[in-house]
C-alpha cells in the first residue's frame, strides 16, 4: 500500500544471510534519481552508519551497495519529501560472521540504530536507568525453529525447493543451537548447585565459629568481671591498711609527744629533788 503524507524518515531494517560469506553491515540510501530529498537521506544514512558501527563493532562494507538497496521497492511507495534509508545490520546465516551479535546480543543492534536516529535528529541519548526485562533466548530459538520448519513446508508447496532447503537448514541450525544451550544450562545449573552446597557448608562452619567466639567472649567477659571483683577487694584492703597505718602513725606521734613530756617532767622532778641536790653538792666538793 502507498504510505501517504510526508515523514521525517522511512528506515528499512534488514540483515544479510550468507551472500558474502563473511560479516559486515551496510547503510544505504535511495537512488538520488528517485528521491526528492536525497541530501537529507544521505545525511541521515551517514550519521546512522557511524553510530551503528561504534555501538556494535561490526565492520562497515559500503562497497556492498547494489540495485536492491538503492532501488528498494518501498521507495516507490513514499512521498518525494520522505528521506529513505536502508540498513543491513550484519551477516547472520552462519557462525562466526555476525551471528553472535545479531542473535544473542541484540541490545547492541538496537542501541546502534537508536543512537544513530537520535544523533541524526539532534536528540540527546539517555542511558536506560531501569532494568529491562530479560529475554528467554531459548524460547526465541524454539519459536524460530518452528517458524523455519513451517516456512520450509510452505516453500515446498509453492515449488520453491531452494527456499525449502534453506528453511530446513535454518530449522536444523536452530534446533542444534537450542540443544547446545540447554546442555550448557544444565551444566551451569549443576555447577550452581555445587556452589550452593559449598556455600551452605561454609555457612555452617562459619556459624560454628561464630558460636565458639561468642562462648569465648562470654567466658572472657566473666573472667574480666571476676578479676574486677578481685581488684576491687584488693583496693578495699589497701584502703583499710592505709587507714590503719595512718592511725598507727597518729598514735605513734601521740605517744612520742607524751614520752617527751614525761621525760621532761621526770628530769625536772629529779633535778629539783633533795637527793639529786645533795648528790650534786658532794660531787662538786670532791672535785
Amino acid at each position: 500500500a502507498e504510505i501517504t503524507g510526508d515523514h521525517d524518515l522511512f528506515l528499512a531494517i534488514h540483515y544479510d544471510a550468507d551472500v558474502y560469506g563473511k560479516g559486515g553491515y551496510l547503510v544505504d540510501f535511495c537512488d538520488p534519481t528517485l528521491d526528492g530529498v536525497t541530501a537529507e537521506s544521505q545525511r541521515i544514512a551517514g550519521v546512522l552508519r557511524d553510530e551503528y558501527g561504534k555501538a556494535t563493532g561490526i565492520v562497515n562494507h559500503p562497497e556492498r551497495t547494489n540495485v536492491n538497496t538503492r532501488k528498494y521497492y518501498m521507495w516507490a511507495k513514499l512521498s518525494s519529501k520522505t528521506p529513505c534509508v536502508l540498513i543491513e545490520c550484519g551477516v547472520g546465516q552462519h557462525k562466526p560472521d555476525d551471528y553472535e551479535i545479531l542473535f544473542n546480543q541484540r541490545e547492541k543492534v538496537v542501541t546502534g540504530i537508536v543512537k544513530g536516529l537520535l544523533a541524526a535528529f539532534g536528540i540527546a541519548y539517555k542511558e536506560e536507568t531501569t532494568a529491562t526485562p530479560s529475554v528467554d533466548e531459548d524460547a526465541v530459538r524454539a519459536v524460530k525453529a518452528l517458524t523455519e520448519y513451517k516456512n520450509s513446508s510452505e516453500e515446498l508447496k509453492n515449488g520453491n525447493l531452494e527456499g525449502a532447503i534453506n528453511s530446513l537448514i535454518g530449522w536444523a541450525r536452530d534446533i542444534k543451537n537450542l540443544q547446545t544451550n540447554l546442555l550448557s544450562k544444565e551444566t551451569e545449573i549443576s555447577n550452581l548447585n555445587k556452589k550452593i552446597s559449598g556455600l551452605e557448608s561454609s555457612q555452617e562452619n562459619l556459624q560454628k565459629q561464630i558460636d565458639e567466639l561468642s562462648a569465648k567472649l562470654k567466658e572472657n567477659t566473666k573472667t574480666a568481671e571476676d578479676w574486677q571483683k578481685t581488684v576491687d577487694t584488693a583496693n578495699q584492703k589497701v584502703s583499710k591498711l592505709t587507714k590503719d597505718l595512718d592511725d598507727a602513725n597518729t598514735e605513734k606521734t601521740t605517744w612520742k609527744n607524751r614520752y617527751e613530756v614525761k621525760c621532761k617532767e621526770t628530769l625536772a622532778n629529779v633535778s629539783n629533788s633533795a637527793i639529786f641536790k645533795e648528790l650534786l653538792s658532794r660531787i662538786t666538793k670532791k672535785k
